[in-house]
């Protein structure tokens, strides 16, 4: 079965049946038209040539953003200690890279789960520091012993701060410092 295509005829730009209109109203010959239409035809190209140099200054400004972004993303990511935030609760909201390294977690896991699950021995104190937070305004700090990856306990300094999000509801920031190799030199001094 053949289909059969409609054939659609180009109708003229806006702005020529406009003139057209114009000049039949007025009564105007072929000169005044060719005039008005020159004229209408020049604002156009004017337009267009404004538009596009807007639209190349937003194309520069989109590009600029991003590469911005990028490098925030960057920077959060791939920061050297681990950023993670909290809800009241210590719930994990958001973390960077190098919290899911520290943690032993692939960064989806730990999200929707308690920071204190990650601390080895006193977990109602870690408890304690968040709700802490909450309750004071005020930046904090922690020494606890965590595990990450593997069972593996390290000495961690975390560092606690109360923010907004963009939804007005307050979140724990935290830092997660990995001190173990301070704590070891720490040890080794004693001994002396």
């Amino acid at each position: 079965m053949a289909v059969k295509r409609k054939t659609v005829k180009a109708k003229p730009p806006k702005a020529a049946a406009r003139v057209g209109k114009i000049a039949w109203k007025e009564g105007l010959g072929s000169a005044p038209f060719n005039a008005a239409a020159d004229d209408i035809i020049q604002e156009i190209n004017l337009q267009k040539a404004e538009l596009k140099a807007q639209n190349e200054n937003l194309l520069k400004t989109r590009n600029e953003l991003e590469a911005s972004r990028q490098g925030y993303i960057d920077l959060y990511d791939h920061a050297p200690c681990g950023y993670v935030t909290c809800d009241k609760k210590g719930i994990i909201l958001e973390a960077n890279l190098t919290a899911a390294w520290l943690l032993g977690a692939k960064r989806e896991k730990l999200v929707g789960k308690p920071i204190y699950g990650y601390a080895c021995t006193d977990r109602d104190n870690l408890y304690r520091f968040i709700q802490k937070i909450f309750s004071s305004g005020k930046n904090q700090a922690l020494e606890a012993e965590m595990v990450g990856g593997d069972h593996k306990r390290f000495s961690a300094r975390l560092e606690g701060a109360l923010v907004r999000n963009s939804r007005e509801a307050r979140q724990c920031r935290l830092i997660i410092i990995d001190n173990s190799e301070l704590k070891e030199a720490e040890n080794m001094l004693k001994q002396f």
